[in-house]
């Protein structure tokens, strides 16, 4: 009979931890998170990577509006457009060659017309309301803990499995 932690630290067939083939196989795997800016009805999306571990802790010392804008400044991977005419999304740029993407920087503020200051003060005037700052900021951690895991609607569902949704 095989021990079960020996199995688990070296595999059924000797060849490596089961855990680290299961953490190998799934990291990285998850999407980058869209966030539509409610200002904006969806038209500017942050696209975020997931926080980091010392990004929560960061953000947990703070109060609830500039924890979640400090959290969303520092996870931005790019800002996302959406060209209201076509509908196409596509990165913010100054420059259609530049392939620097636009956080919430200077660039990002002069697109929009806002002051500048530094990444979490453009996120609050992006975002325009702390209710908008609190949803976004809550979302991205719970995307990136994954918590949201846990709360999944239908059409998540659907997509996880790979299956269509039935009609009710």
């Amino acid at each position: 009979m095989t021990d079960i932690s020996t199995t688990a630290a070296t595999g059924p067939s000797g060849d490596g931890s089961v855990a680290a083939r299961i953490k190998s196989k799934h990291q990285g795997r998850r999407k980058p998170i869209e966030l539509p800016v409610p200002r904006f009805e969806g038209d500017v999306i942050v696209q975020c990577d997931e926080a980091s571990p010392k990004a929560i802790q960061a953000q947990a010392r703070k109060t609830p509006v500039l924890g979640f804008a400090d959290l969303l400044a520092s996870c931005c991977r790019e800002i996302l457009l959406i060209d209201p005419t076509t509908g196409r999304k596509f990165p913010a740029r100054e420059d259609i060659n530049s392939s620097t993407p636009v956080k919430f920087d200077s660039r990002l503020a002069d697109m929009f017309g806002i002051a500048g200051g530094d990444p979490t003060q453009i996120v609050m005037q992006i975002f325009g309301s702390d209710t908008a700052i609190i949803g976004a900021g809550t979302r991205l951690l719970n995307w990136s803990t994954g918590a949201d895991l846990d709360t999944a609607d239908s059409e998540e569902v659907e997509e996880l499995a790979g299956e269509p949704h039935a009609a009710t």
